[in-house]
């Protein structure tokens, strides 16, 4: 892939986390990349070998090695391994035994057909997404969102979010955590479901 270095970031952090970049992640990242020569292999490590990675993926090992291949490229692709992807990358970890985060962003580098396509959209949304947030500094989200935006994130295919639907995404997001913040201000409880939605859409409304 040919790629910036905002995109090559993104890529990590699609790879290794499964989720965009956070604005302050991708600036950091971004500047030790610049000082570095644009090396994606002076920081690739820091992102592969994390916690995170593995929390995302499991932990990787010989007996779990299909399981863990696939779950890699439903994340990346949204697609199951082929078969002829899964006697590659077997081989390949059997041979060189890397992290299971460094494998996710060697397949995620071997992309081929409609994968790079796939990849490029995600990249495309991910960036949209780390924009909209740093433009947005009212918006925060929670640890507990991480999810949330991780599924948004996979469920990009063959076609780009319109930024509209971005935008209301993340919006939306902002509006259930100020209404459970306020439930839980004052009725020391969390939103019922159908307080949660109500009042998140009023928010919606009063916005627009």
């Amino acid at each position: 892939m040919n790629s910036s270095p905002q995109d090559l970031v993104q890529e990590l952090y699609i790879a290794a986390y499964g989720r965009p970049a956070d604005p302050a992640g991708l600036q950091y990242w971004t500047n030790v990349l610049n000082r570095n020569g644009d090396n994606v292999g002076a920081i690739v490590s820091n992102f592969t070998n994390s916690t995170e990675a593995n929390n995302l993926y499991g932990t990787i090992s010989s007996s779990n090695l299909p399981t863990v291949l696939n779950n890699i490229y439903e994340n990346l692709f949204n697609r199951p391994i082929d078969q002829v992807g899964l006697q590659y990358w077997e081989n390949t970890y059997n041979q060189y035994h890397m992290s299971v985060g460094d494998l996710a962003y060697d397949i995620m580098q071997g992309a081929q057909n409609s994968d790079v396509t796939v990849i490029n959209n995600k990249i495309a949304t991910a960036q949209t997404i780390t924009n909209y947030l740093a433009n947005n500094p009212n918006i925060s989200i929670t640890q507990g969102e991480v999810p949330l935006l991780d599924n948004f994130l996979q469920s990009v295919s063959t076609s780009v979010p319109s930024s509209s639907d971005i935008q209301n995404f993340l919006n939306n997001m902002n509006n259930q955590n100020i209404v459970q913040s306020l439930y839980l201000a004052f009725y020391d409880r969390p939103a019922d479901p159908a307080g949660l939605q109500y009042w998140s859409n009023v928010l919606s409304q009063n916005a627009n």
